[in-house]
């Protein structure tokens, strides 16, 4: 078995040294990655927020933002939650090490670093990510559409509830129920059916991509069998969750196409706010 991971992403770093930028820019290449190096922590942070980031490094000690604050803020985003987060520190005693981990840090790097050994540290940290994210992925995630599952609308339910309060905003929830999803399954076979499921996947989530730039949150989840759930968060929720039940009520007007028949799966919609 090979000893690197193959993998593809974006690197985070941030070092204010030039020679700790680019020799972390060596040893993550070597792992697959495409590293984004920053001598400041504000620099990366915004940074991170805009790439598909595989795993971020921080040095503790910088002006402005140190590392710590960088990774206190990137494990207050939801999409950052299971990415690793290295710290690299000169500092190994018990206070430095577990205000790392009190930050969020994945696992941290002591200096002087042993440049040779750490594609190999690296690698052991993108394995056990990629694997905790396969986990994650089982439980929480519908193998079928690729969409949240039940679970997943559930606990985004309950977060998003509060945070609504906090904001002074409200939530809406748009239940979706095919119409007869049943004798398609029964006339045709479950392999059908699920192709058609995948079909109103598709449909929905591209009705929701005209939403999504004008929603704090915008979700959708797979409840189900043919049972599909969309969570918004806003300020006018209700007035949105009704143009948004309406425009995926349009587009089920037009049949889904599968091997040579036509479908028209239309949905019974709900929603509560």
């Amino acid at each position: 078995m090979s000893g690197t991971v193959a993998t593809t992403g974006v690197a985070i770093i941030a070092d204010d040294e030039d020679l700790g930028r680019l020799l972390l820019a060596e040893a993550v290449s070597a792992s697959g990655l495409t590293p984004l190096a920053f001598d400041n922590g504000g620099a990366a942070l915004e940074a991170a927020r805009s790439q598909d980031v595989a795993i971020v490094l921080l040095d503790v000690d910088m002006p402005g933002l140190d590392g710590y604050s960088v990774c206190r803020r990137l494990r207050s985003e939801p999409r950052f939650a299971t990415v690793p987060i290295v710290m690299v520190t000169g500092h190994e005693d018990a206070e430095a090490i577990g205000r790392a981990f009190d930050a969020g840090a994945t696992d941290f790097i002591s200096k002087p670093v042993n440049w040779a050994l750490l594609p190999r540290r690296l690698d052991y940290i993108l394995r056990n990510a990629a694997a905790a994210e396969r986990i994650e992925r089982l439980a929480y995630f519908d193998p079928l559409t690729g969409l949240p599952n039940r679970q997943c609308c559930i606990e985004t339910a309950e977060r998003l509830v509060p945070e609504a309060a906090h904001l002074q905003e409200a939530v809406a929830i748009v239940y979706l129920d095919l119409n007869s999803f049943k004798r398609v399954n029964d006339t045709f076979g479950h392999s059908v059916g699920d192709a058609v499921l995948r079909n109103v996947a598709g449909k929905l989530s591209g009705v929701l991509e005209g939403f999504r730039a004008e929603n704090q949150h915008l979700s959708l989840s797979r409840f189900g069998g043919d049972e599909f759930v969309i969570l918004l968060r806003h300020p006018a929720a209700r007035a949105r969750a009704i143009s948004i039940a309406e425009a995926c009520a349009a587009a089920f007007k037009e049949p889904i196409l599968y091997e040579g028949l036509e479908f028209y799966p239309a949905p019974s919609v709900g929603l509560a706010v």
